[in-house]
């Protein structure tokens, strides 16, 4: 396998899909008991605009090598923490955890996109459905 192709297949391996996705639930669910308690933290950890597209842009301390639970991390502790007790949200209610999972199965099989295709080309007679 030459280098290329080693850089090409190595983001769709299996085996660190499920390294990465077993940390991702241990980290998503130790932030959920964490703000499910009320724990000191902001629930709007307010940044200038500004400094939060530096936060997140290419150019960030980051980049490529950055380590997957790092970059995780770099997003919660930046977001709005709608389950937290303290969370007051107009028009948004804080998503169960099973909708995550699923939406992380979605998002891996692209259904979202195929559901909306379907939808467009049937709403234009392309396809009946």
């Amino acid at each position: 396998m030459n280098k290329t192709e080693s850089e090409i297949q190595g983001p769709f391996d299996p085996a660190r899909f499920r390294e990465d996705g077993h940390k991702l639930v241990d980290i998503l669910s130790d932030y959920l008991q964490t703000s499910l308690t009320g724990a000191d933290m902001p629930v709007l950890p307010y940044k200038d605009p500004d400094d939060l597209a530096g936060i997140f842009s290419f150019d960030s301390e980051g980049g490529a090598h950055e380590p997957f639970e790092d970059y995780i991390n770099r997003i919660i502790v930046n977001s709005i923490h709608i389950h937290h007790p303290h969370y007051i949200g107009h028009q948004v209610t804080s998503p169960l955890p099973v909708t995550a999972l699923v939406q992380f199965c979605t998002a891996l099989m692209k259904w979202d996109r195929l559901i909306w295709l379907w939808n467009v080309m049937s709403f234009r007679g392309s396809v009946s459905l």
